[in-house]
């Protein structure tokens, strides 16, 4: 969705063929650019950080997870699908547009145009999809703990889906984004790269319906799902299935550990798009109110900022809240970090007596002084995949 309305008295605009074209025109002079300093600073810092913080730090989760066999349970191949979205956003969509907002001039073309704004909104729809999966695949996980696990080719499957409705849910977001360009009030030229509905009918209809299916309806089963779960782990003593009292307890701390890390990305993601899907609303049924707000500009800085935001926290949330990307991450950062010093390290425990170095096996593999090995098995409840 594009903050610019239209106003006829204000800018002409030329067609793709170059004829003038008055009939509409994008409502922006000096005063409506006039944004306070604070929602500029806020929408550089909070773009700036999707950048840095998705482009690097999702990237880095995804290499963790194909590059260690343990880590591609189903969850987290599911959260690789969600930074795969955001990296997207990162490094395309984010640097064009934040040039773009600070410019107040498109300057990519019409191609651009379409898909940048394209790949954002079926990025969005791709990560809401992809965390109502993971929702039902942990209720299913947890309430029927015999049934078979989604196997990998299946998972495949899922996620292709997932790509292919999103982005035909984002069809008309390229069928009716526009590049225009034409002559303001001082004499400059400005190109305007837009969602534009001529009919304005169909325009509510788009974002009511994405409004219902790809936020509100998700967002509630979501909660629904999580909030039965939390009943089924803190309230019920046991958990069903075959199992020793002492794998179910491990079992169930585990759960326990992992439930919590799932809700907070869910309700972050409600927080941060509640205000942009709120906005969009307002403008679609409100538009002549809108038309009279001179701050426009200004709230649309700050819902999309907000917005924004939440990849940044939910990134930050799966490589700092779980432990096992946790660890992942400083086992990585350590020879980085340390170089040599790590090294002496390493051998100067191997020179004291022993040290274990965890195989993908799932065993210990001790090292003694002689050179000997000792190999120590794990119990099968520890040799299973790793989850988050």
């Amino acid at each position: 969705m594009s903050p610019f309305n239209y106003n006829s008295s204000l800018y002409s605009f030329w067609g793709d063929e170059g004829s003038l074209q008055s009939s509409y025109a994008l409502n922006i002079d000096d005063e409506y650019l006039s944004v306070p300093l604070a929602a500029k600073i806020f929408l550089i810092l909070s773009f700036a950080l999707t950048f840095v913080v998705c482009g690097i730090g999702d990237t880095f989760l995804c290499m963790l997870i194909i590059r260690h066999q343990r880590l591609r349970s189903v969850t987290n191949l599911l959260i690789a699908n969600l930074a795969v979205s955001d990296v997207i956003v990162a490094i395309i969509c984010v640097p064009i547009k934040l040039v773009y907002y600070i410019r107040m001039q498109w300057i990519g073309g019409k191609t651009l145009c379409r898909l940048v704004g394209t790949l954002q909104v079926a990025s969005l729809f791709v990560s809401v999809n992809t965390l109502l999966v993971i929702a039902i695949d942990r209720y299913i996980g947890i309430f029927w703990p015999l049934r078979p696990r989604l196997k990998k080719t299946t998972l495949v499957v899922i996620i292709i889906g997932i790509w292919l409705f999103s982005f035909l849910v984002a069809l008309p977001t390229p069928i009716n984004i526009e590049m225009n360009s034409g002559i303001g009030e001082n004499g400059h030229v400005v190109s305007i790269c837009q969602e534009h509905w001529y009919d304005r009918t169909l325009g509510r209809m788009y974002i009511s319906f994405i409004t219902f299916s790809e936020f509100l309806v998700p967002c509630f089963l979501m909660g629904f799902i999580y909030f039965s779960i939390a009943q089924r782990l803190w309230f019920h003593r046991t958990l069903p299935g075959n199992q020793t009292d002492q794998n179910r307890e491990i079992s169930l701390i585990r759960k326990r550990k992992t439930i919590p890390t799932l809700i907070t990305v869910v309700v972050a993601f409600f927080l941060c798009w509640a205000p942009y899907y709120g906005y969009n609303l307002a403008l679609q049924f409100r538009h002549d109110n809108f038309e009279e707000m001179g701050s426009l500009l200004t709230v649309y800085f700050v819902v999309e900022s907000v917005a924004m935001l939440n990849s940044v926290i939910s990134t930050i949330i799966y490589l700092f809240m779980s432990p096992i990307f946790r660890a992942e991450l400083v086992n990585l950062w350590k020879p980085l970090m340390y170089g040599q010093r790590f090294e002496r390290r390493l051998k100067y425990e191997s020179q004291r007596g022993r040290y274990h170095i965890p195989s993908r096996t799932g065993s210990n593999i001790s090292h003694t002084k002689n050179g000997s090995l000792n190999v120590v098995r794990k119990s099968s409840h520890e040799t299973g995949e790793a989850r988050l």
